[in-house]
């Protein structure tokens, strides 16, 4: 029995030294800031084409292949893609759906990249573009009745990136 006794006084003493121990526990924190960067670089290859005479009425194009849009940034990029609402001698006027009449021509996206008329408003276009990516695409370009034998016309197209969400 005085084992017992003299094996649960050990005990008890031991208890003593560890459970204040036990009890004055603290916890602290460290705090962590960062600045999470990345950077939208995206470009257009080749900077411009002629496609050539387009017919009044009809419509003639660069081919899917033409042009290339490349995310160079470190980030996905989703753009907008949008055009001169005139061409840059003021004679045609930009049409958004297809369907130039009298005097107007429509601009329209093919190829890989999502197919759409191009209006003078931006529009998301290509979105999710991964960091060094591409995607390959042209450019059809359609023609309306014509009230004068223009010359040669330009129309600048705009593509925006913005980091994708």
């Amino acid at each position: 029995m005085k084992r017992c006794e003299c094996i649960f006084l050990i005990l008890l003493i031991a208890l003593t030294f560890t459970l204040p121990m036990v009890l004055g526990a603290t916890s602290d924190s460290i705090y962590v800031t960062f600045d999470p960067t990345g950077s939208i670089d995206i470009d257009l290859a080749p900077a411009g084409t002629d496609i050539g005479s387009v017919t009044a009425g009809s419509s003639a194009g660069t081919g899917d292949t033409a042009f290339t849009l490349y995310n160079n940034g470190s980030v996905g990029a989703d753009t907008q893609i949008e055009a001169n609402a005139t061409t840059d001698s003021g004679e045609l006027t930009l049409d958004p759906d297809g369907s130039p009449g009298k005097d107007y021509f429509s601009l329209e996206t093919t190829g890989n990249a999502p197919h759409q008329y191009i209006t003078a408003t931006p529009a998301n276009w290509q979105q999710n573009l991964a960091p060094g990516s591409s995607v390959t695409f042209g450019i059809t370009v359609y023609v309306g009745q014509i009230s004068a034998d223009y010359g040669p016309q330009k129309v600048t197209i705009n593509v925006t990136g913005t980091a994708s969400t």
